[in-house]
């Protein structure tokens, strides 16, 4: 587990966006983040912000297009606070949810969020078998 000094900062730079130095943007939001803080959570993320190679480095900014808003929300909370939430209009999606944070996770190599992602995923679907289910009427 991370020193709790350490999250208190995270959390500090997460609610507060304060000397952020690049954009993530997606479905028409920006998150200001820290390449800081992308470094310790995202190896491709990281490479893409800092890497002059790469035309996010230059701008500053990454385009996230071909992901989903809630994902990409729910991805930089837990880089930030090291979990994140099922937004309240998926509440009976859940399972479908944590599939998708796997899968993004495992896109951007964000090993943490990946297996926090398959944890939920699996206490969820233990939660929602009825041992009923499974007997003969």
């Amino acid at each position: 587990m991370a020193d709790k000094g350490i999250m208190n900062a995270f959390k500090s730079l997460y609610e507060t966006e304060k000397q952020s130095d690049f954009v993530i943007a997606c479905g028409g939001h920006e998150f200001k983040v820290h390449k800081l803080v992308l470094l310790t959570q995202s190896s491709v993320l990281y490479e893409m912000a800092s890497n002059e190679r790469f035309k996010e480095c230059q701008s500053a900014r990454l385009e996230l297009c071909d992901d989903d808003l809630e994902c990409v929300t729910a991805m930089i909370r837990y880089i930030y606070l090291h979990n994140y939430e099922v937004p309240k209009e998926r509440e009976k999606g859940r399972l479908s949810f944590h599939m998708r944070m796997a899968s993004i996770a495992d896109k951007y190599n964000i090993v943490h969020l990946e297996t926090c992602a398959a944890g939920k995923f699996l206490r969820q679907t233990c939660q929602h078998q009825d041992p009923k289910s499974s007997q003969t009427r």
